[in-house]
């Protein structure tokens, strides 16, 4: 696993300096798939399920008056 900041540095070369993977690895000196995990992104971090609205959501209320004995 590799530091945030070498993290960050790796895309910075990638992205803005436009550096190819190789040139960054032997750059850093870490192995070229590490390169690629940290351009890659966290695809191991899940936020979790998104809650999205529902569509019955404005009605609710008023179903819920309706329902009641």
């Amino acid at each position: 696993m590799i530091a945030l900041l070498q993290r960050a540095e790796i895309r910075r070369l990638f992205y803005a300096e436009h550096w190819p993977i190789g040139t960054i690895a032997d750059a850093l000196g870490v192995h070229d798939e590490t390169v690629r995990r940290a351009i890659n992104g966290d695809r191991g971090i899940h936020p979790g399920p998104q809650i999205r609205p529902s569509r019955l959501d404005p009605y609710k209320a008023f179903i819920a008056t309706t329902l009641e004995p």
